[in-house]
């Protein structure tokens, strides 16, 4: 049984699909750089939690519409991709590093 994934340093997806993200919690602690595809294609179940720089490159996708799993920010998104899609219900920012968004 899994329980979820952490990852202790920087998540980097330079091209791609990444739908790691179905059924368990992630955790990222480090930063994160997506310039492929991130999704949640089967699944809303465990919270998704970035404590550090999220950022969307040129040509990324960011994509969590279609199954809106909680989501937690602590280190702002960065966004310079094609698309960023998330329900604003399941956008949560951490108390201690409040989220902000700079789109380029």
């Amino acid at each position: 049984m899994v329980a979820g994934l952490a990852i202790s340093g920087n998540l980097l997806l330079e091209t791609g699909l990444l739908s790691l993200l179905q059924v368990y919690p992630l955790t990222v602690t480090g930063s994160t750089s997506i310039s492929g595809t991130i999704n949640t294609a089967t699944s809303a179940t465990g919270t998704k939690i970035f404590t550090g720089a999220v950022t969307i490159n040129s040509g990324g996708v960011w994509d969590l519409s279609g199954q809106n799993p909680a989501t937690s920010f602590g280190g702002g998104i960065t966004m310079s991709g094609t698309t960023f899609n998330m329900v604003p219900e399941q956008l949560h920012s951490q108390q201690t590093n409040l989220c902000s968004v700079q789109v380029i």
